[in-house]
């Protein structure tokens, strides 16, 4: 029997690539078609395809080469009408200002209001990593008004004053052909006219500098120049192209830093214009005028973000095979149709050999161009990739392992005249599902309002129905395919209802999810069966197979599927329906009594220090078995100042926390814990903050907080590395982080598995789980420090015991998990 999927112990790398396979395939019914990418031919799985918003198309798709299924391609894409009269585009500002980075997501949800809904999108511009770090490298323009001006060899995507879209292209400035737009700015003082050389912009020798909301709080100027303050007169407004009366509200000669208010904006001179603004008066009116020249003409642009200085990727409809950037990378497109009523954004995934490669530039445009791109041209990408889609998140899997911060984003927006919450369109993530006999099907509905806004994208409460031909609805609402006969699966909620049609696959072939498998005793697990149905997974419900167990001392499993743990070792579970056999092999690790997995902090050699340039970490360990661990290092001015704690090794078990106890006399921004999912090919991180300036330091992380940790897939789980960060204001010289360990901690068993502090507590605890609300505490040495936390590391309860015997009264707090530490080791107490 094949296995579509292995749970690998030892090849993470490999499960990661087929089990990310899965969640996306189970989505809908891939249909397959052809598409040529620099001579080569893929095969193009359309993995998932919905509606947005208004207007608005997500569509992922897989592509594989069509010879071998090889090098593949995520590729995500969402296409907006821009006819659809609710939608309009918007460039978006880290954090509405020049300087800096934020995610696209944070833009979306930061921006977002009930009747202004930012759909999706994607990142922007290149952006400067260093120095004033997020400044967009090229032109940067945000509802009509410049942002930034940049280099005029990045060519430009734009959404004009009218709402279409257009892209500028070189060859058309005779000047310099490699140009794309041409900037001017004038002021006009009476019958006097003066260059605004830049805009949100360092004011250089002999420079006039314009600054408004995109600058941030203030000019950030010096006092070597002369300041005003103006505004635009009633009914004016901005333009990248013509004339803007203004008025002047101040001027403040030899003085710089001039605070940015609201609705109002700051001409700063130096040098020669620097008399310019002395000159003018308050009550002065003057005007302003831009020019912005594109494509050979002079432009009203509303948003505008630079991509590559390169050719376009697609040009008046051909994909340009000439000075494209040819290396593999994720890829973040802009274009637009023929008619210019669709934009349509791309993104590709890249840097994963296993998962998708990447593309060139070319690759790119020969994809936009299948989708209906007219223009296209290469925005930033690399780990800044990311399709955004509201009440989603990032689509793609971003080569960082997480989403970037980024300079600007470009966003699909829909106003709408009311905040409606109220269903009335319902959509099936899947219209069409193909099944196996006793295939399970429990479908995921999409709810829209009226504007076909999505409020909803996992509408609870749907009911489902169908003709007993085609099968039966189970208790928990999904439907068991068993009559063998295509029909309609109806939905209904309330008033709206919608239909899938589900066809049957006789031919279809059943496995085990995984090879292998990892529990415990108190988390069972139902073991997971699904058919391979063309090219899609489908979950088969596992009460429908006979079941056994090869031994029954190590574990059982019920008739519904169900293992669970008895006793440490490994055994084999076997299940059968009809011609179908096949076995999953159950490794059992059952949590005891301090079950250290590995050597303590007491044995260095087994762990990895560095740290920073010159910083020089390393661990002492003390003569008495008591004290903690001493992480020594020396603190130097560095532009990423840290020490970092490494061991790759696999936690005992499923446990439900973990936690890390420290002192120090560094000053530490934040402590990142990084982790590694079996199915992961990179470590993923909980980044602590807002840490205590002093005392005893106790962070604690779920694992619910990583990784969904009902899917066994992510198990065993593996520590990586502790980092620590500091503060730049750290006292230069000789510093210790006293480490007093890392410890598991398991929900329903009243036990501790502690790395780094192997003795057990010498106090005691009763009852746990807390009864009544009191714990009781024995064995207490006097002047022992008492701290209780809950799971997120928030300091419930700290005070110095001056009994042998003390009560905690947690009255105050809800039913769940919290960490007890006293002298420096911690127990779990569960409160019921």
């Amino acid at each position: 029997m094949k296995h579509f999927f292995s749970f690998l112990f030892s090849m993470p790398r490999m499960r990661k690539a087929i089990v990310a396979s899965f969640v996306v395939l189970c989505t809908s019914v891939a249909y397959a078609a052809d598409i040529s990418l620099a001579g080569v031919d893929y095969r193009i799985d359309t993995i998932q395809q919905f509606v947005a918003g208004p207007g608005c198309e997500y569509i992922q798709t897989r592509m594989v080469r069509t010879s071998d299924g090889t090098k593949p391609l995520d590729v995500y894409f969402l296409r907006v009408d821009i006819t659809n009269p609710y939608i309009r585009m918007e460039q978006v500002l880290s954090k509405d200002q020049v300087v800096g980075t934020e995610r696209p997501t944070a833009m979306m949800a930061r921006k977002t209001t009930p009747t202004s809904v930012y759909i999706g999108g994607v990142n922007g511009d290149f952006f400067a990593t260093t120095g004033d770090v997020g400044t967009p490298i090229g032109l940067t323009i945000g509802n009509s008004e410049f942002a930034y001006i940049g280099h005029p060899y990045y060519k430009v995507g734009t959404i004009k004053d009218d709402g279409r879209p257009e892209i500028s292209n070189s060859n058309w400035w005779a000047a310099d052909p490699q140009v794309t737009w041409v900037y001017a700015g004038k002021l006009v003082v009476g019958q006097d006219t003066f260059p605004i050389h830049h805009v949100n912009s360092y004011r250089l020798e002999n420079e006039l500098v314009l600054y408004n909301h995109y600058q941030g709080a203030s000019t950030a100027t010096n006092n070597y120049g002369s300041e005003a303050v103006l505004s635009l007169l009633p009914n004016e407004k901005w333009t990248t192209s013509g004339k803007m009366k203004a008025v002047v509200e101040d001027v403040t000669p030899n003085t710089g830093n001039t605070t940015l208010a609201a609705n109002k904006f700051v001409l700063s001179g130096h040098g020669t214009m620097k008399s310019v603004i002395e000159s003018l008066k308050i009550a002065d009116e003057v005007e302003i005028i831009y020019s912005l020249l594109m494509n050979g003409r002079e432009v009203q642009v509303a948003q505008c973000v630079s991509g590559h200085q390169s050719n376009l990727m697609v040009n008046n409809g051909e994909v340009v095979t000439e000075n494209f950037w040819d290396e593999l990378h994720p890829r973040t497109g802009y274009g637009y149709s023929q008619t210019g009523d669709t934009v349509i954004f791309c993104v590709v995934d890249g840097r994963n050999s296993a998962q998708s490669v990447g593309c060139n530039t070319q690759v790119l445009g020969a994809i936009m161009r299948h989708y209906g791109a007219w223009y296209a041209l290469n925005w930033d990408g690399g780990g800044s990739s990311c399709l955004a889609i509201n009440h989603f998140g990032q689509m793609n899997n971003g080569s960082d392992g997480s989403e970037r911060a980024v300079a600007n984003a470009m966003f699909a927006i829909a106003d709408v005249p009311e905040d409606d919450q109220t269903i009335a369109t319902l959509r099936p993530y899947e219209t069409t599902m193909l099944l196996p006999r006793y295939g399970y099907y429990a479908p995921k509905f999409l709810g829209y309002n009226k504007y076909d806004v999505l409020i909803d994208n996992d509408v609870q409460g749907v009911q489902l129905s169908c003709d007993a031909s085609l099968g039966e609805i189970l208790a928990d609402g999904g439907l068991l395919a068993s009559g063998g006969v295509d029909g309609l699966l109806h939905a209904t909620l309330g008033g709206v209802s919608t239909d899938i049609n589900i066809r049957f696959d006789a031919g279809s072939e059943v496995c085990f999810r995984f090879d292998s498998v990892l529990v415990d005793n108190f988390k069972p697990y139902t073991v997971e069966v699904q058919s391979l149905v063309d090219g899609n997974l489908i979950v088969l419900p596992a009460h429908v197979l006979t079941w056994t167990v090869e031994d029954e001392s190590i574990c059982t499993v019920s008739p519904e599927g169900v293992i669970t743990g008895v006793a440490n070792g490994v055994t084999s579970v076997a299940g059968q329906l009809g011609a179908f056999a096949d076995t999953l092999e159950v490794h059992v690790q059952i949590p005891t009594v301090r079950n250290l997995l590995w050597d303590d902090f007491r044995t260095p050699e087994n762990w990895k220090v560095k740290g920073a340039s010159g910083y020089s970490p390393k661990l002492v360990v003390p003569d008495a078995a008591t004290e903690p661990v001493d992480l020594q290092f020396t603190y130097k001015a560095n532009r990423n100042p840290y020490v970092q704690l490494s061991r790759e090794t696999a936690f005992y078990g499923l446990p439900d926390s973990v936690s890390i106890a420290y002192t120090t006399d560094a000053l530490i921004d934040n402590v990142q814990f990084f982790i590694q999912l079996n199915n992961a090919t990179a470590a993923t991180n909980r980044t602590f903050t807002d840490l205590p300036a002093s005392g005893k330091v106790s962070l604690s992380c779920s694992f619910g907080d990583w990784v969904d940790a009902t899917d066994r897939s992510c198990w065993p789980v593996k520590m990586r590395y502790v980092k620590f960060n500091f503060n730049p204001e750290t006292p230069a010289g000789a510093h210790h982080i006293y480490l007093y360990g890392i410890t598991l901690h398991y929900t329903s068993i009243d036990i501790v598995t502690q790395l780094g502090n192997a003795a057990g507590p010498s106090w005691h605890v009763y009852p746990n789980p807390v009864v009544d609300n009191m714990l009781q505490i024995q064995n207490i040495t006097s002047g022992s420090q008492l701290v209780l936390t809950d799971l997120q590391g928030r300091q419930l309860i700290q005070q110095t015991l001056t009994d042998a015997h003390a009560e905690l009264d947690m009255a105050a707090y809800p039913a769940g998990q919290y960490l007890l530490t006293i002298d420096n080791q911690t127990i779990t107490i569960i409160k019921k």
